[in-house]
């Protein structure tokens, strides 16, 4: 009966944390990457970690996060086993997670009325800027602007409502949700790009056995051509080609 007992117990190990019956995501609304569509989600991030569910024999048990703040908090007290969040690969983030290799490759650009035409961020000090707390937009701002003031919101979206009714100077995003949702606001505009090109990644435990095959799936999904495909449904083509012909495209 120990041996038994003992035999059970470690299946059940295994499949908790190779994540073969069900992978935990936690994901951040965020249109394209992941959102709901008639109650069901969809969207780029949510594409690629379906099809490694599928992969694995998995499903997905996915967890919509309001707070962007929360969301590695909650990575941290083990309530997942993925983040699915348009999350920047940085240098501080990789001290406390794992994080799987680039799956969208960006800039952090600002995002202003038309006319405005700033060149020298700097020349924006003191001026209110919105952003989303604990971001790495809220970090630019404040390392490119002096003494830069906040107002702050929950989605990206908000954000280019903010600016666009005159409530906040400018904003700062990804280049990426920029291409999506600028279209809808034609009295904004790109402005100076705040960052170097940075990476996207699914933030994970450290120490996480996903971390090897996920790399692995994004690989194949790149060369297989699905990758693009879902990109271009997504994205449109513009994006393909910015991403083929970028220095740190998704390998």
């Amino acid at each position: 009966m120990r041996v038994l007992f003992v035999g059970l117990l470690s299946l059940l190990i295994i499949t908790s944390s190779s994540g073969a019956a069900s992978l935990r995501v936690l994901c951040y609304e965020t249109y394209p990457f992941f959102y709901r569509e008639n109650g069901q989600p969809v969207g780029f991030e949510y594409e690629l970690l379906r099809l490694f569910a599928e992969s694995r024999k998995a499903d997905l048990d996915i967890k919509w996060v309001g707070v962007w703040e929360d969301i590695l908090p909650m990575l941290e007290r083990g309530e997942g086993d993925i983040v699915a969040a348009t999350a920047t690969i940085t240098k501080e983030r990789e001290e406390k997670f794992d994080f799987s290799r680039s799956y969208f490759p960006v800039r952090i650009v600002l995002v202003e009325r038309r006319g405005q035409k700033t060149r020298n961020p700097r020349t924006l000090a003191g001026e209110k800027f919105a952003t989303i707390k604990g971001t790495t937009y809220e970090r630019s701002l404040a390392t490119a602007i002096p003494d830069a003031q906040f107002i702050y919101a929950e989605t990206e979206r908000k954000l280019f409502e903010l600016v666009s009714k005159g409530e906040a100077k400018a904003l700062a995003v990804d280049s990426a949700v920029a291409i999506v949702l600028l279209p809808e606001f034609s009295n904004l505009q790109f402005g100076v790009s705040l960052s170097s090109e940075q990476d996207y990644g699914f933030v994970l435990p450290k120490g996480s056995l996903l971390k090897t095959p996920l790399d692995q799936h994004i690989s194949r999904l790149k060369m297989s051509g699905i990758y693009f495909k879902l990109l271009e449904r997504y994205f449109g083509s513009l994006a393909v080609e910015v991403i083929k012909s970028s220095s740190r495209r998704p390998s």
